[in-house]
């Protein structure tokens, strides 16, 4: 399911294609608080899903999910167990090693230099997709048939 809505992101930022889900007040919404610095939790529903994952050109991908979070989560400091492969294609292969990380969403947004927002609907799932810092950051917002985000994926690409 994330390599398909890989392939339509990048289909979409190289032909320029974007298709609507049903969902844009909400998206449009979320993005306005997101940028303001505002509480994302009413948005979300209880017990929803967070993603993270980077791909690094030294480090190779890190990779890590949590269940069942409370939506005030969102607007907090989430403590994250994440696996690193040691991968990357630039430097020498390193041992893959697990490790807890602390994610803030409103700290990783002071580097997004835009905030732009793409939709598409797959498979009847409705998703949007929040472009950051360059093409290499970004955000999967799943939404379910009451329009509240129930899985969320942060997504940092290497783009070198």
């Amino acid at each position: 399911m994330l390599s398909h809505a890989r392939s339509d992101f990048e289909a979409s930022i190289h032909t320029g294609v974007h298709l609507i889900d049903t969902t844009p007040s909400k998206s449009n919404q979320f993005l306005k608080n997101l940028k303001k610095g505002f509480n994302l939790s009413p948005f979300f529903i209880d017990n929803w899903t967070f993603l993270f994952h980077e791909d690094n050109r030294c480090d190779g991908s890190t990779d890590g999910q949590l269940h069942d979070l409370k939506k005030t989560a969102i607007d907090s400091t989430i403590n994250l167990k994440v696996v690193n492969d040691g991968d990357g294609w630039a430097c020498d292969k390193k041992e893959p090693r697990t490790y807890h990380m602390d994610f803030n969403l409103k700290k990783k947004i002071t580097l997004w230099d835009r905030f732009e927002i793409h939709h598409f609907s797959n498979d009847n799932k409705k998703k949007v997709y929040l472009l950051g810092a360059g093409e290499s950051d970004y955000i999967i917002l799943h939404f379910n048939s009451d329009d509240l985000i129930f899985l969320f994926e942060y997504r940092s690409e290497d783009p070198g």
